[in-house]
């Protein structure tokens, strides 16, 4: 047996993708850098332009990030990040939509 058959091969990294959900209605999808699992909190503060909050959409291992004040500093209505939680949900601002995973 030759030493290269004992070799394991090295799994290929996954990459970690979200998508933006914009007030203007068009969405755009990011991939984490190679080797980067997590989103920081100033990475996603600075998407949705504020604090932000946490919303559990309709899919239980996806996370909608939002702004915390989006309402009362009367950013546009999100109406299409909205359906990602309930038909009613008024969500406002810049929202990122994302596997729970990547916000630890």
């Amino acid at each position: 047996m030759s030493s290269s058959s004992s070799k394991k091969k090295a799994k290929p990294q996954r990459s970690f993708r979200y998508k933006i959900y914009f007030t203007d209605n068009h969405i755009e999808t990011h991939t984490l850098p190679a080797g980067k699992k997590t989103l920081t909190l100033e990475e996603a503060q600075q998407i949705v332009g504020g604090r932000i909050q946490l919303v559990r959409g309709l899919d239980k291992k996806m996370v909608l990030v939002v702004n915390e004040e989006g309402m009362l500093k009367q950013l546009p209505r999100n109406f299409e990040a909205g359906l990602l939680v309930s038909l009613k949900a008024q969500l406002y601002g810049n929202v990122i939509y994302c596997s729970n995973k990547l916000m630890n």
